[in-house]
């Protein structure tokens, strides 16, 4: 008889998991991409989005799903300078071919450069060229006016992600941005997701997640977060901010990158067992890595559930 983990595991989907090559061949992953879609069909996985800081991945989804068959890809387009940045026809573009989420800016947000840069200096160490374009640019990205209101270029942009049905993550924004950005997405229509709120860069409170899935967004939490060589953060404060918040408006996703993390498929299942292990429920955690990441795709009912 499988455990409990492996059982949940079935039918989890993962929308958080980044493509190779990712910003440079050298940052080699525990497995390449057609081998870790193969270790997630063989674990009965349904489906994982692929994300990329540099690049949109639907070709590279289109290319995988014609190898490996029996699992579900998806793709996205995160909103640097290299994709145009905050570019409506960017989006648009993004959601004629296919791609299911868009992300806010990393690297090239103004938030993530000036609180850690945790990002822009891997960048950085991989293209020198990055300081010119930011000093070309006002020193980054961000999603509000001088006056703390969405810029129009934004607003444009959440109708076009309700038109092709994708949603939207807030990726490297501070909290203060994300909040805004859920409140436009909760008047709009468009379905909105709070990315790893407890990254240094977003700082975001248990009370201001709560505060997200209050207004109908989802809150994203990745497990590399926890692991030794990224932040660290304790599961048990995770599963407390789970708790104020709600699992109906709760995701788990992997954020897996790196060698020295296990292969996403694996890290799912941590992801399970030490849910497990923090006393929820196979219930609500069928709900946060199956049945909320397919609601936020607004997938159909997986068939072999």
């Amino acid at each position: 008889m499988p455990a409990p983990s492996e059982r949940l595991l079935r039918g989890a989907i993962d929308i958080h998991a980044h493509a190779y090559p990712e910003y440079t061949l050298a940052l080699r992953p525990r497995q390449d991409n057609y081998d870790w879609a193969l270790l997630a069909k063989e674990y009965g996985m349904r489906g994982i989005m692929l994300k990329s800081h540099v690049w949109p991945t639907m070709a590279q989804v289109y290319d995988l799903s014609k190898l490996v068959e029996g699992i579900e890809l998806y793709s996205s387009i995160t909103l640097n300078y290299t994709a145009g940045g905050l570019s409506p026809v960017a989006v648009a573009l993004a959601g004629e071919m296919g791609a299911k989420a868009v992300f806010m800016p990393t690297w090239s947000a103004k938030n993530d450069i000036e609180r850690s840069g945790v990002m822009a200096a891997r960048i950085r160490k991989v293209c020198p060229l990055l300081d010119d374009l930011l000093k070309a640019n006002g020193g980054g990205i961000t999603v509000l006016d001088h006056r703390g209101k969405v810029k129009p270029e934004v607003l444009d942009i959440l109708d076009i992600i309700k038109t092709y049905d994708m949603y939207l993550e807030s990726g490297h924004l501070h909290i203060s941005e994300g909040l805004r950005l859920a409140e436009a997405c909760a008047v709009k229509g468009v379905r909105f997701s709070l990315t790893h709120p407890h990254n240094t860069t977003v700082g975001a409170t248990a009370e201001q997640q709560k505060e997200v899935a209050d207004m109908g967004g989802y809150i994203e939490h990745t497990y590399i977060a926890c692991m030794p060589l990224h932040l660290r953060v304790n599961p048990r404060d995770i599963a407390k901010s789970i708790r104020l918040a709600g699992v109906a408006k709760t995701i788990f996703t992997t954020d897996s990158i790196n060698a020295f993390n296990p292969p996403e498929p694996e890290l799912m299942r941590m992801v399970i067992e030490t849910l497990l292990h923090l006393e929820f429920s196979e219930a609500e955690i069928s709900k946060m890595v199956r049945e909320n990441p397919a609601e936020i795709l607004r997938l159909p009912p997986d068939p072999g559930m």
